[in-house]
C-alpha cells in the first residue's frame, strides 16, 4: 500500500471499500505508470478496468493538491493535461467555495 494511501483512506475510513482491489493491484498500476507506462498501458499491466485506473490517477492529483503541490506540478508528475488538469482544479476550487457541494470523492474500486 502506498504510504499516501495509508494516510488518507485507510486512516478515514479505516477499511478499504467494499469494491476495493487489494492494495498490491493499485501498486502494480503505479509501478507500470510511473515506469513510464501510459495509463491504459498501467491498467492493462494491473489488470483493472480503464475507469478504476482513471479514479486513482483523478484522486492522486487531488491528494497531491490537497498536500500543497501546485497544480503544475501535480499535473506533471502524473503527466496530466494541462487542460484536464485545469478542470479538475476548478471542480475541486469549486467544491471548495461550496459547502453543501463537496469535491467528488472517488472511492477505491
Amino acid at each position: 500500500m502506498f504510504r499516501w494511501e495509508a494516510q488518507h483512506v485507510t486512516r478515514r475510513y479505516g477499511w478499504r471499500h467494499h469494491r476495493a482491489v487489494v492494495a498490491e493491484v493499485e501498486d502494480a498500476f503505479w509501478a507500470a505508470f510511473f515506469a513510464g507506462g501510459s495509463l491504459d498501458a498501467a491498467h492493462r499491466a494491473a489488470g483493472v478496468s480503464r475507469p478504476t485506473a482513471y479514479r486513482w490517477w483523478r484522486r492522486r492529483f487531488v491528494a497531491l493538491r490537497a498536500q500543497g503541490v501546485s497544480v503544475r506540478t501535480a499535473a506533471r508528475q502524473l503527466r496530466v493535461p494541462p487542460a484536464l488538469a485545469a478542470a479538475w482544479e476548478a471542480e475541486r476550487r469549486s467544491a471548495a467555495k461550496d459547502p453543501a457541494n463537496p469535491p467528488k470523492q472517488d472511492v477505491q474500486c
